[in-house]
């Protein structure tokens, strides 16, 4: 007899895009507003959202 309601298991690596996105882009956004800033602009106005969604859908 087969249980047919059995629950998905829990998987940690359904969390892997979020965070790696997230390190890009606060990454991003912290180098280039504390590390080595461009004159007159803000870190996370450098480096769009958009482009840190790209390069994690790349990988």
């Amino acid at each position: 007899m087969s249980n047919t309601n059995q629950q998905p298991k829990p998987n940690a690596k359904a969390l892997l895009p979020i965070a790696l996105f997230l390190i890009l882009y606060l990454g991003n956004g912290i180098y280039f507003q504390y590390i080595s800033p461009i004159e007159g602009q803000m870190g996370f106005y450098v480096v769009s959202v958009v482009l840190s969604f790209t390069l994690l859908k790349l990988e």
